[in-house]
Parts: C-alpha cells; structure tokens; sequence
C-alpha cells in the first residue's frame, strides 16, 4: 500500500503527495549531514520532509525545506504500511 501524505497549508490549500524511495533516501543522507537524527528520533522533521521532497520532486513546490514549514498548518497521512509516524502518535500536526 502507497503512503500518502496529505498537506494542508496556511493559506487553507491542500494537497496530497505521495513519497518514494528516493525521497527516503534523501531524507537519511540529509539527516545525517544536519545530525537531525533518525526518522524515529524526529518524526515530524521525517514527516515534512518526505512531504516536501516528493513536492519538490513532483514540480509542485519552489520553497526551500525551511520556507515550506513556514508555510504548512498540518500534516497527516493515509496509507503505508509503515507510516509516516514511527512513534505510533497520529496524525502527525
């Protein structure tokens, strides 16, 4: 089953995106160089991060990382069977 995460902005937009492998990738290598951590160790970091990678990968963001958390009200999901949340805490807000 596809995770999908589904952001809900600021301006009252929303949108759902769907991550991928190398979105995952991108967040471990980037973790590692900002010592952020696992996605265990900062799950709503993990979270907006896939989210905007796959926005990002997809064309439907310009932001920088730290723009686009400037500019999101919520973050939930749907799918996965993993989940965007290794905590077991949902919805991810």
């Amino acid at each position: 089953m596809k995770l999908t995460i589904n952001v809900r902005y600021t301006s009252g937009e929303e949108v759902a995106v769907t991550p991928i492998l190398s979105d995952q990738v991108a967040f471990e290598r980037t973790a590692r160089l900002r010592d952020w951590g696992t996605a265990t160790d900062s799950p709503l970091t993990f979270a907006a991060f896939l989210a905007w990678k796959a926005l990002q990968r997809t064309g439907q963001t310009e932001y920088s990382f730290e723009e686009f958390l400037e500019s999101v009200e919520a973050l939930s999901q749907s799918g996965g069977e993993t989940g965007l949340n290794p905590t077991g805490a949902t919805p991810v807000e």
